[in-house]
């Protein structure tokens, strides 16, 4: 039954053939309303990342008989738990297959910390337990595992790196009117009064990783014409809320005070 899964969950992820087939899949341009070929390229070649999915995939079947997947939960702990552990196992193949230097490790957390502003895809929030994977290898403990033994350590480790319900309830109260939204100067602004109006430190962490990928990568057409400088300047010199009920009362005010600041000729709605 474990090859029959594979074979249906690959299904979702045809293997990508070109540059602009892995920004797309990276960046998922279609929902962003954006075309792939104005990307920049990333730092790694089409045949690493195809192999990385493959091998997310196979964690998946390796230890599909440790968690029960029927339907999304609320927390979204069991889904999360599944996708540490495929990711985890994703990237400790990774750095088996390519070095212990690879690169493309570091860019995992970043797509899945970008996909929680734009997807609102919560149970791939795998961003803490790659990490651990990363500085394991940065240590060189990962040298001379055996398969069994990065199983079992995966699995534990897994269930560590898990956030709380309300960690959801956060991300959809800062980035709630981001979702589906095209990317343009608009979206950028808003997502940058996000981490400025917020008390969470962690949206500020989201954002910020967000404006360096679309400073760097994005098309120049964006690229061009938004202040990322300012935007961080902003984000530096935030002062928070005292609470959750004054940001939500003052969110509009200054999102459009951003907004209008960041990206003059446009004003979007709260």
């Amino acid at each position: 039954s474990g090859l029959i899964n594979l074979g249906g969950t690959l299904s979702r992820w045809p293997i990508k053939n070109t540059a602009q087939d892995l920004n797309e899949s990276f960046f998922n341009c279609k929902k962003l309303g954006l075309p792939s070929e104005k990307f920049n390229s990333l730092p790694f070649n089409i045949d690493m990342w195809n192999q990385f999915i493959f091998d997310h995939e196979i964690g998946h079947i390796l230890t599909v008989e440790q968690y029960s997947r029927g339907g999304l939960s609320p927390d979204c702990r069991i889904e999360l738990a599944t996708e540490n552990i495929a990711d985890m196992y994703g990237v400790m193949r990774h750095y088996e297959r390519y070095g212990a230097k690879s690169i493309l490790p570091n860019f995992i957390p970043v797509w899945r910390s970008m996909n929680m502003v734009i997807n609102e895809d919560r149970s791939h929030r795998t961003c803490y337990a790659v990490r651990h994977v990363i500085e394991m290898n940065d240590k060189g403990e990962l040298n001379g595992l055996s398969k069994e033994d990065r199983i079992k350590m995966i699995q534990k480790k897994a269930v560590v790196f898990l956030h709380e319900k309300e960690t959801n309830l956060v991300y959809e109260r800062n980035f709630n009117g981001l979702f589906d939204k095209p990317l343009n100067n608009e979206t950028l602004a808003h997502l940058t009064a996000c981490a400025v109006d917020t008390i969470h430190p962690i949206i500020v962490k989201t954002v910020l990783t967000y404006l360096n990928m679309a400073e760097k990568y994005f098309p120049i057409d964006i690229t061009s014409t938004f202040d990322f400088h300012t935007a961080r300047e902003m984000i530096a010199a935030r002062k928070p809320p005292r609470s959750a009920l004054m940001q939500k009362f003052n969110r509009a005010r200054k999102v459009n005070k951003i907004v209008r600041k960041l990206a003059p000729a446009q004003r979007m709605a709260p």
